[in-house]
């Protein structure tokens, strides 16, 4: 199974319409957070219509699955924190987002939520627990940021991951969580694209401009990684 990890593309639409022209060489395409863009010149309900279409084509070739992050929220609750709920509204078009789970041949891929309050996490503890698979089947999980102590969390002032998934990775210990959120942590000597915590690979493939996305591409039968941004291409065999 090929696997494609894109996150950030923040509006970028040349970038969005790469992973359409590209989703046919995979058999999932996974999109973890930030399709928005706060500092967009549209605003938020024009940016949802012109990537809504995209990703809905992006799904005729394979499936596609799209987690939030923290420029996605469109709506807001009483006590003024923001929901992505236009992400959640993807499942109509068959799109499987925050709140779900995928499987797919002897995976179990878990798309967790940006959450900002304390009801949001309760949520996602209850997703994980109430989603997780059998022990011989392989558990991914897309969460927009990264885990704390983990060098794909790293930026310029230091360590920006999130303590809360840090701890739901150590009780549950899932095979892989796919990332982003940290736009540099892939170029800083200290950060990376990649990094193994306790039993858990952890990936976040950061953010650059242009019309490629740098992105992670995953084959389960070889079982590697290949990183791909604008100066260069690196593998790395995961191993058991």
């Amino acid at each position: 199974m090929k696997v494609l990890l894109v996150s950030d593309l923040h509006m970028n639409l040349k970038q969005f319409r790469w992973v359409e022209e590209s989703a046919s060489r995979y058999d999932l395409v996974v999109i973890a957070g930030d399709l928005l863009d706060l500092a967009s010149q549209f605003d938020k309900q024009e940016q949802i219509q012109q990537i809504t279409p995209i990703l809905e084509r992006i799904k005729t070739h394979c499936p596609l699955l799209v987690s939030s992050g923290n420029h996605d929220g469109n709506t807001r609750t009483p006590e003024g924190e923001e929901h992505a709920d236009w992400i959640k509204d993807l499942r109509a078009k068959g799109i499987v987002s925050d709140g779900q789970y995928l499987d797919l041949a002897n995976y179990r891929f878990t798309v967790c939520p940006w959450w900002n309050d304390s009801q949001t996490r309760r949520e996602m503890a209850k997703l994980l627990k109430d989603s997780q698979p059998a022990a011989e089947v392989s558990w991914i999980w897309i969460h927009h940021a990264p885990p704390r102590g983990s060098a794909i969390a790293r930026t310029r002032k230091g360590d920006a991951g999130d303590p809360f998934l840090s701890r739901l990775i150590g009780t549950y210990k899932p095979t892989a969580v796919l990332c982003g959120h940290i736009h540099n942590a892939p170029f800083y000597n200290e950060g990376a694209w990649a990094e193994r915590v306790g039993q858990t690979w952890v990936f976040n493939p950061g953010k650059q401009p242009g019309e490629v996305p740098t992105h992670i591409d995953f084959d389960t039968e070889t079982n590697t990684a290949t990183y791909t941004n604008a100066e260069e291409r690196e593998g790395l065999a995961l191993g058991q």
